[in-house]
């Protein structure tokens, strides 16, 4: 369960890192699928103590968008996106 530690701040640490890494590996075939997203919302239901679960959500939507932005640059002429 993450979460769980006495220390707020690495509470928020914890499951800040969780969520990180469950969205940029759902961005490594440079498509976060639905069913990717279906699967760390469960996940944060399941992992995640209640009271830091709606945060939890909030910041995982948040990370999604920032990671998506990055697969939105520009890349040089005569480059795919792809490629990378």
């Amino acid at each position: 369960m993450f979460g769980t530690s006495p220390d707020p701040a690495t509470q928020t640490l914890e499951v800040e890192a969780a969520l990180f890494l469950l969205t940029t590996f759902g961005y490594i075939d440079g498509d976060f699928a639905e069913t990717e997203r279906t699967f760390v919302s469960s996940w944060i239901d399941d992992n995640v103590v209640p009271s830091l679960r709606d945060g939890a959500h909030t910041l995982f939507r948040s990370i999604d968008e920032q990671i998506a932005e990055l697969f939105g640059e520009a890349v040089a002429h005569g480059e795919e996106r792809a490629d990378f």
